[in-house]
């Protein structure tokens, strides 16, 4: 038998070992094939599937060697893909400088965005939060994205999403306040506030907390962006949960269940859960949460003597149809128990 006849027996031979599940059996046959002859209409799948096959079983050292052996038979569209797979070889290698080179390179070269260089950009910003500082980063996106400013800020969002997602963002992350300096779209400004309030989250009345919440509801008011809106729809669930989050830490705060280092008094409590209540209705009308908002926020009033605030409050929940009836009724009655209290104080 010639060579060729061999190389094509040993092809045949694998490709049936992968139908079997026998893929140490399969990539022994195929590297006899290759070392036959490269030049087969089928070499270059089969150097792809070994140089796979060794990165999927850790051997990223022999999967890097046989990316670049047999690399020339690739064409252009893999041999980028190869490239991108070396890149991995080399973060496994732990050779992180080789593996940032690689990213780049994938990432500038073409102007045509495809998914190498999408995946090249995620990785790459994987890669400099567990290697690099604010500081470094910051430089290195200006410095490859010199000509590209919406690749720098586009590479700069993954980095703190990535930091977000390993919970290494802190308030004085130099990386979130370039991005809050240099975004100018106004659901991403939002989204990045959401990033600081979720990093100053406390299970108790705080006043940084509360601010940070506030602070995105001055954009919302100043982008005009209203609840029916096709950018609050973006931030709809994730504002949602985090103003809930904030009201709990300052109902159970002045209720007593838990203790705020802050010593706030029961006054600013009372005025920081109004401007909390406040804020949730007129961005959440429609809220199952409603209601207990509403009795939170007569109970408060209430507490605080503060009749004109039980009237005030009293006649949106009267006013307002969509509300369950008992509570409507218990409106009614408050107002009408406080009403000469608040009388009495206008004489």
């Amino acid at each position: 038998l010639t060579p060729d006849m061999h190389a094509e027996a040993y092809y045949i031979s694998g490709v049936a070992s992968i139908y079997l599940n026998l893929t140490a059996a399969a990539v022994d046959s195929f590297e006899k094939s290759l070392a036959l002859t490269p030049q087969t209409a089928e070499a270059r799948w089969m150097a792809f599937y070994i140089a796979e096959e060794y990165f999927n079983q850790g051997d990223f050292k022999r999967s890097y060697e046989t990316f670049k052996k047999y690399f020339s038979l690739f064409d252009a569209h893999n041999q980028r893909f190869a490239r991108y797979k070396i890149a991995w070889c080399f973060i496994n290698m732990n050779v992180s400088s080789s593996a940032e080179e690689t990213f780049s390179k994938l990432i500038t070269e073409t102007t045509r965005e495809d998914d190498v260089s999408k995946d090249s950009m995620k990785d790459l910003a994987f890669l400099v939060v567990r290697t690099r500082n604010d500081d470094q980063i910051l430089e290195l996106a200006a410095r490859l994205f010199s000509q590209h400013r919406e690749k720098q800020l586009d590479f700069l969002r993954w980095v703190n999403t990535d930091l977000e997602a390993q919970g290494l963002t802190h308030n004085q992350s130099k990386v979130r306040a370039y991005l809050m300096q240099h975004e100018t779209d106004p659901v991403r400004r939002i989204q990045l506030q959401l990033g600081v309030l979720n990093g100053v989250r406390k299970d108790y009345a705080s006043t940084a907390y509360k601010d940070a919440l506030l602070k995105i509801k001055t954009t919302v008011d100043l982008e005009h962006i209203s609840p029916t809106s096709k950018e609050f729809s973006i931030i709809r669930g994730t504002l949602d949960s985090e103003t809930q989050r904030v009201i709990r830490s300052y109902t159970e705060t002045y209720s007593g269940k838990v203790k705020s280092p802050e010593n706030l008094t029961q006054q600013q409590l009372a005025s920081s859960l109004q401007e909390l209540f406040t804020f949730y209705i007129q961005y959440y009308p429609q809220s199952d949460k409603l209601p207990t908002v509403y009795s939170l926020w007569l109970e408060v009033c209430e507490h605080q003597s503060d009749w004109k605030c039980v009237y005030k409050t009293a006649s949106q929940v009267i006013a307002d149809t969509t509300l369950p009836k008992q509570l409507k009724d218990s409106a009614a009655t408050r107002s009408e128990e406080h009403t000469s209290e608040l009388q009495s104080r206008q004489y």
